[in-house]
């Protein structure tokens, strides 16, 4: 039953849906054991859980993503000039590897473009997932306010058709 308090401590701070930003959650030590505690019940033995039963604990504790040791993730986007990819890497033992890619093809596949950010990076811009975090967002400065809402306009502007001059 322990696990459940620690899994519902994180989930509460991932937001609704496993993935809320291009990257894994880290978790504490403690977590981490949890999961893997989770994991050799499940699987001791082998076959302990039936093929629904294993569905429905890996989709309500997400441990498709919670806790695992490496995770690839590839999405596609079409757009009218070609196709966005978008790779997620990450790997438990090696965090400061993690990275997220943005790669821009044109209409025949040819690459014009690739951005890649590091776990730091990502993490600096995503929604805060501890108490702590959320706590100091809240004491910003007037001017950090003020940055910000002016990044939060960049990246609406970002969405919408280019002006041409």
């Amino acid at each position: 039953m322990r696990h459940l308090w620690v899994l519902v401590a994180v989930l509460g701070f991932c937001g609704c849906g496993p993935l809320m930003g291009p990257m894994t959650v880290r978790l504490k030590e403690d977590q981490q054991k949890v999961i893997d505690g989770m994991w050799n019940n499940m699987l001791t033995p082998a076959d302990r859980l039936d093929r629904e039963l294993l569905l429905d604990v890996v989709c309500e504790y997400w441990l498709f993503q919670l806790g695992v040791d490496r995770l690839h993730m590839v999405a596609e986007k079409q757009y009218e000039r070609g196709r966005v990819v978008m790779e997620i890497d990450c790997d438990g033992r090696s965090p400061g590897s993690d990275q997220f890619t943005v790669t821009l093809l044109d209409e025949r596949g040819r690459t014009v473009r690739r951005e890649r950010y590091g776990r730091e990076e990502i993490e600096a811009r995503t929604t805060p997932v501890t108490e702590e975090e959320a706590k100091r967002a809240t004491e910003l400065s007037e001017e950090d306010k003020a940055r910000q809402a002016e990044r939060r306009a960049r990246i609406l502007a970002a969405t919408q058709p280019a002006v041409v001059r």
